[in-house]
């Protein structure tokens, strides 16, 4: 499991309102290595992330909860990511 912002998407390929629920896009700016060791190589920068993100947004919450549901890496191979377990804390 990827923990403690070890991936960074902040290219975002469309745009989104938390107002309403909808589909999402992002690409990786920099890779993503497994969190116990950081020798593994889980996503590599390039990848493009497809999911969706919720509505249900409590007051004072300040991040958007996102579900990632499939991944394409950069040599087009894909992988359903909702087999994966992702946590940014």
């Amino acid at each position: 499991m990827a923990t403690n912002d070890v991936g960074v998407i902040d290219n975002f390929l469309n745009t989104f309102s938390s107002d309403l629920p909808g589909q999402i896009v992002g690409h990786m700016t920099q890779n993503v290595y497994d969190s116990p060791t950081g020798r593994y190589l889980l996503v590599p920068q390039g990848s493009t992330l497809f999911g969706a993100y919720n509505s249900s947004v409590s007051f004072g919450q300040q991040r958007t909860q996102i579900i990632w549901t499939r991944l394409i890496y950069p040599n087009g191979e894909s992988l359903d990511a909702m087999l994966l377990r992702f946590a940014n804390h």
